[in-house]
């Protein structure tokens, strides 16, 4: 599916879907779940999440201060 397409699909445009591919910018809840149906996908599955485990230590790394 290209960006065009993904991007009407999802009522936005192909330069924000582009931008949060590159990572410039975060997504909610809410969007990611429209992504997947979308995509017809699971979250998990389209952010790598393997099992529990792997979500606990992602977000225990990510409210650890440096």
């Amino acid at each position: 599916m290209s960006q065009g397409e993904l991007a009407f699909q999802l009522g936005t445009d192909k330069a924000y879907i582009s931008r949060i591919e590159r990572g410039e910018i975060n997504i909610g809840i809410i969007f990611l779940t429209e992504l997947c149906v979308v995509m017809k996908t699971t979250p998990n599955h389209l952010l790598n999440i393997i099992n529990e485990t792997s979500v606990t230590c992602s977000i225990s790394r990510s409210t650890k201060k440096s």
